[in-house]
């Protein structure tokens, strides 16, 4: 009896203590197909019994927070249920999680797509963190025993203690982990994104994700180009089959998956280009950067799986180099081939185009050209402001080779070898920041070339600058020189020419000088005409004194063929008024220099040349001659054509003539005829210049005998006076200048000029005295009235017989002298023979 007493006391000690262990909510392990609401509960799968040992087995389990705003988190502390093969069917059993929201209908466990298995065996603890705040289990074996079993632990729990899930202050960014799709578990809307506004997750993060998911993240950053942050992420998708590292060995990040994957297309829909498949175990060797601000990132875990992986977490950004909108058109978007032309340089109201390498993702033997193209008569310079080298970083495909990435800049509009001006490698090369590429042409093509692809962005990251100039050459360039040019005698009579419109030659970093070369036909006695319009010289650090010798920029126009000083002048200041310049002979050149010190400053990008002028090839055959020694009297008479007629009269008219003068000497001039054709002193004339550009004389009537004032020599510094004759096309004038040079007449040395025959004539009127080489030589050689009997040519002083003039005088005076001889040679005779006898 007292047996039996034990033995009920014993039975309701122990019914008791589990009765009160239940009501403490510690363990529970007798039931199944409940809902849980208690906290800080522990829930195991049911125990095995002679009534359910070896038959199948399916609970189910509800779990509710008592605040809707909550989470569920689920710590499995045991788990070993069925066997995963081939990493796609759970045999044997299964557990599989629903999470879903209150409210909604409940599971439906025959759906293939409700919710996918996890199955196998657990060393460590593994937990679930709901998205919702509802989560429904189903634990199922098909032969039910010892072996299977599970031991979870389960709580209610608000956001904010998931930092890792939520961030700081969720509160303030109720869209950071993105906005959920209707009628959908993980699709989710990322809108704006910028630096940690956005974070992409996998459900449950950062624990482990349910099986068979279809997750679509839609994200769009705030400017190109979307850029996912994974670079050192820690990552677990699909890193692990079992914890048995011997027998399941960790899956290292990989693009080959065959289970569950990350995938990201490039753009708004899986119709985009897809950047890469990714999965495995470990930190995320790099960002991916989109082409633009959208990307589609796609999110897929296979139906059944072990309860291990805890998927990623990466936040989203954008790379702002790169995304300006370049001025030039891209030929076929998304590729990258551009096209820049100067035109939309101007439309853009910039003085330079620009244009950035890649700066996000690409795939392998990928090509991309950059052709810069200016107008005819334009050549290209280009420049990089920054040019980065360096190994590739995120490469799509390996091969283990060098230089698998490289820059070719081409003189041309293709990629002709050569024409190749600069090449860089990804492994060789160093960068040339601020070296100007230039172009010979209107063109240069700029091509970026990868056989390996890349995630993030190339090896060789640059930011070009290109900007066009002038190319225009007035006259014919001379080879090898930096800026010499011919202007030649070749059918064009007249120009323009101005300093080098190509602005670039002021950033040599050196003195320089370009030369300008005019060339008339000397054998047609042509001559130049050089008129400078404007010289504006910019700042510079030495004044000018003496211009040949100052360092500093200066202009120096000369006649090669002349000695004079007058015809070498040298310009280092700017001028007031323009300048003409006429040729002695068929050349003048014009010669500026450059003091490299302030060119850059003053004159590069400079609208306005630095001087601008225009020539003409003038003086042609009929008008003889363009210069006149000096010699006691001249002709020049017009026209003067040698050899064969020339059809002067079909073509404009300009004739200049120098007119040399001895020095000390007086200048007498006139005219024996003038016949102009229009008598319009503004387009048909004869101009006489001494010292300076203003007429001294004009003559525009038709006249006869013309005497022209006495020209003093004091007027005559120069040495020379100056005749030009202008005509329109289709004149016929005519005109014969005379010119004697006459001695003071009352000079010191007038007295021994007559005794050596220098001054032996003096004129009427003492206006001046000749040689008797001048007197009675038929040409009127003394100022004053033609008829006056005292003139060197009037018809009482001259004989005229033959081929010579022959003065009366001469005669007379050569007869009186041999008279004398003969009487005096007399007279000497017959003294001589009286004293004889």
């Amino acid at each position: 009896m007292m047996s039996t007493f034990l033995k009920s006391f014993l039975s309701l000690t122990v019914f008791l203590f589990l009765h009160a262990s239940a009501k403490k909510g510690h363990y529970t392990r007798d039931h199944c197909n409940k809902t849980l609401d208690i906290n800080n509960m522990e829930v195991s799968s049911p125990e095995a019994n002679p009534r359910n040992k070896d038959r199948p087995v399916t609970c189910w389990y509800r779990f509710i927070p008592f605040d809707p705003k909550q989470v569920i988190y689920i710590r499995f502390k045991k788990f070993k249920v069925g066997a995963l093969e081939n990493g796609t069917y759970c045999a044997g059993g299964y557990v599989r999680l629903i999470d879903r929201g209150l409210g909604t209908d409940g599971p439906d466990f025959s759906r293939p797509d409700e919710a996918g298995d996890f199955c196998g065996e657990i060393e460590h603890n593994k937990v679930f963190i709901s998205e919702n705040n509802h989560v429904t289990m189903l634990f199922h074996v098909d032969s039910f025993d010892h072996n299977s079993y599970f031991l979870l632990e389960w709580k209610p729990e608000h956001q904010k203690n998931f930092h890792k899930r939520f961030g700081p202050r969720p509160e303030f960014y109720p869209q950071r982990r993105g906005q959920p799709v209707d009628e959908t578990y993980c699709e989710k809307v990322f809108a704006n994104c910028r630096d940690e506004t956005c974070y992409v997750q996998s459900p449950g993060y950062p624990e482990v994700y349910l099986r068979n998911l279809r997750c679509r993240y839609h994200i769009t950053s705030v400017t190109p180009f979307a850029r996912l942050r994974l670079q050192g992420e820690y990552i677990n998708i699909d890193g692990q089959r079992c914890e048995d590292i011997i027998m399941c060995p960790t899956r290292p990040i990989s693009t080959d998956c065959p289970f569950d994957y990350l995938r990201i297309y490039d753009g708004r829909t899986e119709n985009a280009r897809m950047i890469g498949t990714f999965c495995g175990m470990g930190r995320f060797p790099h960002d991916i950067v989109g082409s633009s601000s959208h990307l589609l990132v796609e999110f897929v875990s296979s139906y059944a799986g072990p309860l291990l992986n805890t998927g990623f977490h990466f936040t989203v950004d954008s790379v702002r180099h790169g995304s300006l909108e370049m001025p030039g058109k891209n030929l076929d978007p998304p590729s990258c081939n551009w096209v820049f032309s100067s035109q939309d340089v101007e439309k853009a109201k910039e003085s330079e185009g620009f244009f950035f390498g890649l700066s996000h993702w690409y795939p392998p033997d990928t090509k991309c050209s950059y052709l810069i193209k200016g107008r005819p008569n334009e050549i290209v310079r280009l420049y990089f402001p920054n040019l980065r080298i360096k190994t590739p970083s995120a490469p799509i495909m390996k091969t283990g080779e060098d230089c698998v990435e490289f820059l070719t800049i081409f003189d041309s509009t293709e990629p002709e070898p050569s024409k190749i001006l600069k090449m860089f490698c990804d492994t060789y090369s160093k960068p040339l920041e601020n070296h100007d590429f230039v172009s010979s042409g209107n063109a240069l093509l700029v091509q970026f070339e990868s056989l390996i692809g890349s995630y993030e962005s190339p090896s060789i990251e640059l930011w070009a600058h290109f900007d066009f100039f002038q190319d225009l050459h007035y006259g014919e360039p001379v080879p090898h020189t930096l800026c010499d040019e011919v202007f030649a005698d070749n059918g064009r009579p007249t120009g323009e020419f101005a300093s080098p419109p190509n602005t670039l030659v002021y950033k040599r970093g050196e003195d320089f000088g370009c030369t300008y070369k005019f060339v008339a036909d000397g054998r047609r006695h042509k001559r130049v005409k050089i008129v400078l319009d404007m010289v504006s010289f910019g700042r510079s650090e030495t004044p000018c004194f003496d211009c040949e010798t100052d360092r500093r920029d200066k202009l120096i126009l000369w006649d090669p063929s002349s000695t004079m000083k007058s015809q070498r002048i040298c310009l280092c200041e700017n001028l007031e008024k323009p300048l003409v310049f006429f040729s002695v002979g068929h050349k003048v050149f014009i010669n500026f220099q450059v003091d490299h010190r302030n060119a850059l400053v003053n004159y590069f990008k400079r609208s306005t040349p630095v001087f601008k002028g225009n020539f003409s090839f003038i003086h042609g055959p009929e008008c003889g001659p363009t210069n006149y020694l000096s010699r006691p009297e001249g002709r020049l008479e017009y026209p003067q054509v040698e050899g064969q007629p020339f059809d002067w009269h079909k073509k404009e008219v300009l004739c200049v003539w120098e007119i040399q003068v001895t020095r000390g000497r007086n200048l007498w001039l006139y005219f024996k005829e003038i016949k102009l054709t229009t008598q319009d002193c503004m387009v048909e004339a004869i101009f006489i210049y001494l010292e300076d550009w203003n007429p001294w004389m004009i003559f525009c009537q038709n006249l006869t005998n013309i005497e022209v004032p006495i020209i003093p020599s004091e007027r005559l510094k120069s040495g020379y006076i100056r005749v030009i004759f202008s005509a329109p096309l289709g004149s016929s004038p005519s005109f014969k200048l005379f010119w004697t040079e006459l001695y003071p007449h009352n000079m010191a040395e007038t007295q021994k000029l007559v005794q050596d025959d220098s001054c032996s004539f003096v004129c009427p009127g003492s206006q001046g005295c000749i040689p008797s080489e001048l007197v009675c030589n038929g040409f009127v050689n003394c100022p004053g009235n033609f008829s006056s009997i005292l003139m060197d040519e009037s018809s009482e002083l001259c004989i005229t017989g033959g081929l010579f003039a022959v003065s009366w005088w001469i005669f007379v005076v050569a007869g009186s002298g041999a008279l004398i001889v003969i009487i005096c040679s007399i007279t000497i005779a017959l003294v001589v023979v009286r004293k004889c006898k």
